[in-house]
């Protein structure tokens, strides 16, 4: 990258994965520090590779250079440590390499849990949250598709058409210890965070070199929900971004969440219980092979 990282303003802190693994929780923990802020979003987004679903030129290191990074921290109170929360990171080369150059050297936190787990959640977020799977695919479907590798030819989205890839959590963890040294990777397991997120953000705030949150408000955030009917949710990931954040906002998302949604999980079938098995097996030796490569 170019020399003009060591003289611009940088973030200092970074979740960089994994996804669909409470790192939305955790940055809305974080950013209840009065000395800590996050984008103008959560996911900036800024630091993915060209070739991914997702890449935005308007809003890229591609595209802008690193000196387009600071306009998307505008809105930062004075004197504030920044704080870049995009969990798909983990699996840019763009972003690795990018923070790995970074003379501030910031911290960057990883969350994991159990990977079968991950890639669940992954199915359920992306079917009901975003739509991105047709309704004609099952759960165990996906599943299926993960295992025998039709995942990577029959999606477009980055999370679902390397969802085996990406539940290799101790891969992705080896590859950026590598580049950017042990002490800068800060390593979390989601059912420990989830237990005492406390603990969990003030262990990162402290590495900060600052003062720990007195009192944290423990709500979670991007959670998974269900939805009862696919054209109310179409209709309203079309109308959303429409209405400007706030109480209105915020009100007619409530409404919707409790007319649309529910949180409860359907009951898992025999067949899936067996393909979370065979999933565990073929995410394990996927690992293996990613693990003999570095």
């Amino acid at each position: 990258m170019p020399d003009t990282l060591t003289a611009l303003r940088l973030p200092d802190l970074y979740i960089c994965g994994f996804t669909k693994c409470a790192t939305s929780s955790l940055h809305d923990w974080l950013v209840q520090h009065p000395k800590i802020s996050g984008g103008f979003q959560k996911e900036l987004e800024f630091l993915y590779d060209r070739d991914s679903y997702f890449y935005r030129p308007e809003c890229n290191i591609h595209a802008q250079g690193p000196e387009g990074y600071a306009a998307l921290f505008s809105e930062a109170p004075e004197g504030a440590l920044w704080l870049d929360a995009t969990p798909a990171y983990a699996h840019h080369e763009t972003a690795r390499l990018t923070i790995a150059g970074m003379e501030n050297r910031p911290p960057v936190v990883f969350v994991t849990r159990r990977p079968v787990d991950q890639i669940s959640s992954t199915y359920h977020y992306f079917s009901n949250n975003k739509l991105y799977i047709d309704p004609s695919i099952t759960i165990e479907r996906f599943f299926e598709m993960v295992i025998d590798g039709s995942a990577r030819t029959a999606f477009e989205q980055d999370h679902l058409k390397h969802a085996l890839d990406w539940a290799c959590f101790d891969y992705w963890l080896a590859l950026w210890r590598r580049d950017l040294g042990e002490d800068r990777v800060i390593h979390l397991e989601m059912r420990e965070m989830l237990k005492d997120p406390a603990a969990a953000v003030n262990g990162i705030v402290a590495r900060l070199g600052l003062d720990p949150l007195a009192a944290l408000d423990q709500g979670g955030a991007n959670e998974t929900y269900f939805v009862k009917n696919r054209g109310l949710q179409k209709l309203n990931t079309m109308v959303r971004g429409f209405i400007p954040k706030g109480a209105l906002y915020d009100t007619a998302r409530s409404l919707y969440r409790k007319m649309n949604t529910t949180t409860g999980k359907p009951e898992r079938s025999a067949h899936e219980e067996e393909l979370r098995a065979a999933l565990a097996q073929a995410v394990e030796k996927r690992q293996a092979e990613l693990l003999a490569t570095l």
